[in-house]
């Protein structure tokens, strides 16, 4: 069993293409890691000024639907918003397969939380898939001994044919494990969506929005 997950494990970090590589998905890639490592910061400096100059904006008129309309309050909540939506990418290791590299059986994952290496040679995997029209997202979490990392590709953009995530595998939604894998998926979103209601709520109340 081990030896079959190792197996798995390499199938799953088959270095990209390089011609994927130098394409507009690895830019992307890039931009959204550099976006995660600054929305936390520039959300929480943004919900703590609102909070802290709520006497200022307090006096502005209110929409139709009772809110304020200063925009400090609501540039808060759009930042907060944002920042609760990328919730998991910014807390755990979650890396694009196209930024994600291996030598040999060592696999290397830029993440907004820095790069996580983790060794294909005693790696497990878990995997899901997110529901989508089109977009087919799969999430790969793999741990091993040394350390552990998501992978996240979709055929839309950021892994082409999921060179990566093992692309032979990728074609019928109906093969072996495809209604387990989304099944993982529906309740991922589920918690993610979960998270997200709350920590929105708790950002925009503290801004004072709402």
């Amino acid at each position: 069993m081990a030896v079959e997950n190792g197996d798995r494990a390499r199938q799953l970090a088959d270095e990209p293409q390089d011609e994927s590589r130098g394409s507009w998905r690895v830019l992307v890639a890039y931009v959204l890691l550099i976006a995660g490592r600054a929305l936390p910061v520039i959300s929480i400096a943004v919900v703590m000024w609102s909070a802290l100059t709520r006497n200022s904006w307090s006096s502005a008129p209110l929409d139709d639907a009772g809110f304020t309309t200063a925009l400090l309050p609501n540039l808060a909540a759009t930042l907060w918003f944002c920042f609760s939506l990328a919730l998991p990418f910014i807390l755990l290791p979650v890396g694009s397969t196209v930024l994600s590299t291996r030598d040999d059986d060592q696999l290397t994952v830029a993440t907004v939380l820095g790069q996580r290496i983790v060794d294909l040679a005693s790696a497990r995997t878990w995997r899901a898939s997110l529901p989508g029209r089109g977009v087919d997202m799969q999430i790969v979490l793999v741990r091993s001994r040394t350390g552990w990392a998501i992978l996240a590709a979709s055929n839309f953009w950021l892994d082409d044919g999921h060179q990566v995530l093992d692309g032979r595998d990728s074609s019928s939604s109906f093969r072996p494990g495809a209604v387990r894998r989304r099944a993982r998926g529906w309740m991922l979103l589920m918690i993610w969506a979960l998270f997200s209601f709350i920590t929105f709520g708790v950002g925009g109340s503290a801004a004072g929005t709402f």
